[in-house]
């Protein structure tokens, strides 16, 4: 995108957003990472740590989609994790923290039936999902951090809900928790 100006890229995003918000089908599952707040935590004291509690929040709340439309269906619905290709060794790192929770080799986990085999790595620009996927996140991070809601508010109707319509902890879930 840039190639195009700002109000071509505003309107590029709008259009992208209306397709997703378009088919009841797609959700958004995101993580919000409070840093200071992680890192004060007892068992978060490397970037490793903080990103295997994201990621292990992001692929639980998928697992539990998986089931809630498996149960819809009335049959196993499946689906696979797709990440945007990093560094080669944090990219193993990766394969090793997905393989861990396929597999339950960590204290704290969800059952992972519905997840097809190892996490599936490749380079952004190669991937469609993968932009749109950013794309999302970039709506997120804007919500979040600087306080503009125009894109987030075009896509809250796609992020996961629990029946009564509450996104925080379901599509949206932060960590830590705030507690109190």
């Amino acid at each position: 995108m840039s190639h195009l100006d700002a109000a071509a890229k505003e309107g590029l995003r709008t259009r992208v957003f209306g397709i997703l918000s378009k088919y009841k089908s797609i959700r958004s599952i995101s993580v919000i990472s409070d840093t200071a707040a992680a890192y004060a935590l007892p068992y978060v004291n490397t970037p490793d740590d903080l990103f295997w509690y994201a990621y292990k929040t992001m692929t639980e709340r998928f697992q539990y989609y998986l089931q809630d439309i498996s149960r819809i269906a009335g049959q196993r619905i499946n689906g696979i994790i797709v990440c945007d290709h990093r560094a080669p060794r944090d990219d193993r790192r990766l394969q090793e923290l997905h393989s861990s929770l396929l597999l339950g080799r960590h204290d704290s986990h969800s059952n992972y039936a519905n997840l097809i085999e190892g996490v599936f790595i490749a380079p952004s620009h190669l991937s469609v999902g993968i932009q749109l996927a950013d794309m999302v996140g970039g709506a997120v991070l804007r919500r979040f951090k600087a306080d503009d809601s125009r894109f987030f508010d075009q896509i809250a109707g796609t992020f996961r809900k629990s029946d009564q319509g509450q996104i925080e902890g379901y599509g949206l879930i932060k960590f830590p928790k705030k507690r109190g």
